[in-house]
């Protein structure tokens, strides 16, 4: 189970589906700051002002996943390729009196809670193939996961999760037969967590076999925050990725039914090379999620454009820490103007027993159900201001006075189709969306 679980994580990792959540009542208290670094204002203060955007859209990032060959001399696996997708959104009234968590864990007295969800899907296929004789083994695998967590004011603690998880993974260095050489997963896995993260329910139900259900606890006295396996994506994204900043933090995880601390080392910022074909993908993912990705050039001019990020490597804070697993953030050049949004860009995981690596690389990025509106002029109802302008490439910002003499500062990008312009507008009455 130990084997099986370590393999798990790694996928779920991977697929960043893994958050931060501290739990109170630590001494010392160590846990992580966790910012809003999605909202263009950072800070989690003003976190709840992005709560009708985040409660009305759900940010879809898709990726597309590669393979590169190891060098296990027993035998090899190749993936055909994969596709992996998150979803994040806000969701109203977590109500921890609810029947469906478990009876110790509810309490009329705790008020409704806003929390984040977060949302994955991965799909891979490929072969295992054995290096004496050739004999191969054809598999075709998903792990879709669900967490809900709080918001950054709560140190996006983890309230929830349910794993679905189908995978055929690597067992062991050395493989006789094709048989040994990977081991099927088809379970599903649901976790309560208690109000203080203390605690938690893990029911486990794998084919073939009767559901369990067992209540573990999370208190220890390192006073590290926790977060789910399932979330870690979402999590490193809420840190501030200062070169050369390192950072602790405990991962529990379903599947093994354990925590394990892990260290997060974040690198300075590097700028996104257009030379680089891989590079130049993401370049295109982040252009085409404009405006949600709102970067403008100074004075205007496109030449001045840049993307850069900050590369975070997780490492197991243990003897035995094995391979690191790298990730690659957007960087957030202004906390109060954050046009990039932390937004995870890549992702590199090893595989076990020296395998190779998966890499997963930002193929489109989208906020969906945002309100938009399509039509030659902007109507006087978006134009508090009765201000007309000219309209020219790519983005630009300007300053209304609505009726009421609120200022407000409105980031505005469209692109042209077919004479009309799509629109998307996102209004605060704290001058940054």
């Amino acid at each position: 189970m130990k084997r099986i679980s370590k393999i798990v994580v790694a996928f779920i990792a991977a697929g960043s589906i893994v958050t931060l959540a501290g739990c109170g009542g630590k001494t010392p208290d160590n846990r992580v700051a966790t910012n809003a670094n999605w909202n263009v204002r950072t800070s989690a203060n003003v976190e709840g002002d992005y709560s009708d955007l985040w409660k009305n859209n759900a940010e879809v990032a898709t990726y597309k996943i590669s393979f590169t060959a190891g060098g296990n001399s027993t035998y090899s696996v190749n993936y055909d390729g994969g596709s992996y997708t998150t979803k994040f959104y806000m969701q109203d009234g977590y109500d921890w009196n609810s029947a469906d968590i478990p009876e110790a864990y509810r309490s009329a007295d705790y008020a409704k809670e806003t929390v984040y969800v977060y949302e994955t899907t991965l799909s891979l296929s490929g072969e295992y193939k054995l290096t004496s004789d050739g004999s191969t083994h054809e598999f075709s695998d998903s792990v879709t996961t669900k967490t809900i967590f709080r918001l950054a004011t709560g140190n996006l603690q983890p309230v929830y999760s349910h794993q679905d998880i189908k995978s055929t993974t690597p067992a062991n260095l050395s493989a006789a037969s094709i048989e040994q050489a990977y081991v099927e997963i088809d379970a599903v896995y649901e976790t309560y967590y208690n109000h203080d993260c203390t605690e938690a329910t893990v029911t486990t139900a794998e084919a073939g076999k009767a559901e369990v259900t067992s209540s573990l606890s999370l208190s220890d006295n390192n006073g590290f925050s926790l977060f789910e396996n399932s979330q870690l994506g979402a999590a490193v994204r809420a840190l501030t990725k200062a070169n050369g900043s390192a950072y602790a933090f405990d991962v529990f995880s379903p599947q093994s039914a354990a925590k394990q601390t892990v260290q997060a080392i974040c690198a300075g910022a590097v700028e996104l090379n257009d030379e680089n074909e891989e590079q130049k993908a993401i370049i295109a993912a982040l252009d085409a999620a404009a405006p949600y990705i709102f970067y403008d050039g100074e004075n205007g001019d496109e030449s001045d454009l840049e993307y850069r990020y900050n590369e975070v490597t997780l490492t197991l804070a243990a003897a035995m820490a094995g391979q690191s697993n790298t990730y690659w953030y957007s960087t957030v050049e202004n906390n109060d103007a954050n046009a990039a949004r932390s937004v995870l860009l890549k992702m590199v995981t090893p595989l076990s027993f020296g395998l190779g690596s998966l890499v997963y690389t930002l193929e489109t990025l989208s906020l969906e159900s945002l309100a938009r509106i399509k039509q030659d002029i902007m109507p006087d109802s978006l134009n508090p201001s009765g201000l007309f302008f000219a309209i020219k490439p790519r983005a630009f910002r300007f300053l209304v006075h609505s009726p009421s003499s609120v200022r407000l500062k409105i980031f505005l990008n469209w692109v042209c189709t077919k004479g009309k312009f799509d629109v998307i507008i996102e209004l605060s009455n704290n001058c940054l969306l």
